[in-house]
This record gives C-alpha cells, structure tokens and sequence, in this order.
C-alpha cells in the first residue's frame, strides 16, 4: 500500500466512524480536506461496511461532496431501496405463513430500525431477516417455510437448536432474501438472554406491512439488543452500522435511561452500555445521557480498542471470533494445549456445515482436514495479532 494510499484510508476510516456516530452533528469543514483518493476510500469503506446510507444522509445534507460521488451514493440509495421493497415483501409472506401456523414470531434489529427509527426507509441496509421464535416452535418455523418454496442457503450446514443461538441459514429465492429463525439472542450463553427473549415477546408491538401484521420489539428491548450484539456478542467487530443505530434511537425512542440503566445491570451487561457509550462519546455523539458521562472516561483504552475492531477485514473478523469462542469455552485459556485439545475435538456442527451433512453423520468427518488446516492458519495468524488489552476487554464485559 502506498503512502498516499495509506494516508486516504486512514483519513477516511476516521470520517466515516464520525458520520456513524453522530450523522446529525458532522462539522462541514471536515469533508473539505478529502481528495479525489480520499473520498473513493471512504464511499468504498462505506459500502464495504454497510454504512453508505448514513453516508448518504449526510453529504445529501452538508452539499460538500464532488458530483461524482454523489452520484455514486444516489446509485447505491436506488439499488438499496429496490432490495429492501423485496425483503419487505419477502417479510410479508413469511409472517403471514407463520402466524397461519400459528407460530409466534419477533422480527429482529435491522426491519425495527429501518422502518421506525431512521429517517428515510432503505437508508438501514439488511443483510438478512432475523426471526425469533420460541425454541420449541424454531424448528417447526423452519419446516413451514422450507415448504413453501424457501431453500437451505448453500453450506449452511444441518443442525438443529441444540447448536448456537439460531437455525442454519434459508433462503426466499422469490425476494432474494436470507431469512435466520433464532431461538436465542446470544451465540454463546450470555446470561441476561432468556431475560431479554423473554422481554422480546412480551412487549412485541405489531407494524402493518403489506398487508401482514408483523411484530417487532419495543424501543427497549430493541436497544438492549443491539448493545449485546455489538458488544458482548461481537466486541464491537460487527462494524460500525451499530453507531447509527444507537444515534437514531437515542432521538427517535422514547428511551427511559433510568430503566436501561436497571435493566443492564439485572441482565449483566452493565460494562456493555458503557462500552458501547464509552467508543460513541469518543467518535463525537452527543446523545449520551450526562448521568453516564463522569464513568467513561476510565474506558478510554477499551474504547480504542472496539473502534479499531469496528473496521477489521472479514477475515481479521472470523479470527477473533474464534479466539472468543475459545477463550469463552474454556474459562478464559487460549494458549497452544487449549488450541491442540479443540483440534482433537471439533464440534460436530461445524463439521458438519463444512462438509454439507448432518452433525450426526460419519460423512462429516470427511471434512476434519480442511477444517483443520483453516483452524490452524487462523489460530496462528489470530494469536500474532491478539492483545493483552482485547483479551481484557473480553473478561471485563463478562463481568457483573
């Protein structure tokens, strides 16, 4: 990488964190100094991250970028609405195959916040949709919607809800449109998520659409969710989308952060909400209530550290998700015995999904091979790059 390249990557990483933490508070003059190098770097990182419609948002309101540009984002906003008027129509036709089935069912983070709490529909792009359903009706949603014309999204494996916080990936070839029935909120025993399952379903409020009557979290539980997800579910390295999301609900909610505050706490993820307050105070939001204020300065390095984990590459991603699992599986040890004792023992789902067969197949061990010299690569190259302070982070989140 050149320097000059260097220096536009580095100048646009910071922007646009910038413009996901506070999209309504962005100086003017800070998208004066962006050369032609620049601004391709940050509308590419942009995209890459999912963030392009807060992007968007606020050039279409500051009039400072180069027509070009502009006329790039405009190009992603049309490309954008047109798939999220699929998923919304794939929503419909899913929720009401559910509810015929009787089949009670939440749909999760992304369609809440796109449809009530962003300022234009589209600007929140959605990877997938999720639904939560009650464990013992996750499978059975599953079924209902294979067999009406939904697909098993290609190497997703085969498991039930013995495995994970969620059922493999299916996929509406009609919309275009990836669907994951969940029976969980966290991927790995989070303690507070029976709590706000429960919560989920309890004060689930409807939302017309298309004609089907479909449910979503409350304002609560919905921000809740999204500070687990980002960080105790994914130490912030689920990208910075997250930021947005907590600016346009922080404005648009009626957010109680009194009982935010108690609920945190009674679901242990106190030490969450201040993580994900400490890394948005420090990228300039001004949404943060001043009775939490005096407590995150103590944060600093934490919140460095989540910042630079909001832009890891898919790979750097998939690395630290694994020395997670490690580390939560075995009381905090990721040293080389912990390494060779999972190495002689691979779950059987992730066999399994490696290989396309079911985790009580013999075929799946077909796939040990390959699967150990993937985990292999990634456990060396993850270890090079680990640090003392992410590992902290870690302990420190888990902690009451």
């Amino acid at each position: 990488m050149s320097a000059e390249t260097h220096t536009a990557h580095a100048q646009s990483s910071a922007l646009l964190l910038a413009v996901c933490a506070a999209p309504d508070d962005i100086p003017g003059e800070l998208l004066c100094n962006l050369d032609d190098t620049a601004w391709s770097a940050l509308v590419d990182l942009a995209i890459q991250t999912r963030t392009a419609g807060l992007l968007h948002y606020v050039l279409d309101r500051s009039d400072r970028s180069p027509d070009a540009i502009s006329n790039r984002l405009q190009e992603w906003a049309r490309k954008q609405a047109q798939f999220s008027l699929l998923q919304t129509r794939s929503l419909a036709r899913s929720s009401t195959l559910l509810a015929q089935h009787g089949i009670d069912h939440v749909v999760l983070k992304g369609f809440a916040l796109d449809q009530l709490v962003y300022p234009r529909k589209g600007m929140r792009p959605l990877r997938d949709l999720d639904l939560l359903c009650h464990k013992a009706d996750a499978e059975r949603a599953q079924g209902v919607l294979l067999d009406n014309g939904f697909q098993p999204l290609p190497g997703s494996g085969q498991y039930g809800v013995e495995h994970g916080h969620q059922l493999p990936e299916i996929f509406d070839p009609a919309h275009q449109t990836i669907y994951e029935i969940h029976h969980r909120l966290n991927a790995r025993h989070w303690a507070g998520d029976p709590r706000l399952v429960e919560r989920t379903f309890a004060e689930a409020k409807s939302l017309p659409v298309l004609g089907a009557d479909v449910k979503v979290p409350s304002d609560h539980a919905l921000f809740l969710h999204m500070v687990e997800h980002a960080s105790i579910h994914h130490l912030m390295a689920n990208g910075p989308l997250t930021l947005g999301d907590l600016h346009f609900m922080a404005k648009n909610c009626q957010l109680d952060w009194d009982a935010i505050e108690h609920e945190a706490e009674e679901m242990e993820m106190a030490n969450a909400l201040l993580l994900v307050m400490a890394v948005a105070q420090r990228l300039g939001a001004r949404w943060i209530p001043p009775q939490f204020t005096h407590r995150l300065s103590e944060l600093e390095a934490f919140a460095e550290e989540a910042c630079e984990a909001m832009l890891v590459s898919r790979e750097d991603f998939r690395e630290r998700e694994m020395l997670r699992r490690m580390a939560l599986e075995s009381g905090g040890r990721q040293g080389l015995w912990e390494a060779c004792k999972r190495a002689l023992s691979p779950a059987p789902s992730e066999l399994a999904k490696l290989g396309n067969a079911a985790p009580g197949s013999v075929w799946r061990w077909a796939a040990y091979p390959r699967w150990l010299i993937d985990r292999g690569r990634r456990y060396w190259r993850s270890r090079k790059r680990q640090s003392q302070l992410h590992i902290g982070l870690q302990k420190w989140l888990r902690q009451r």
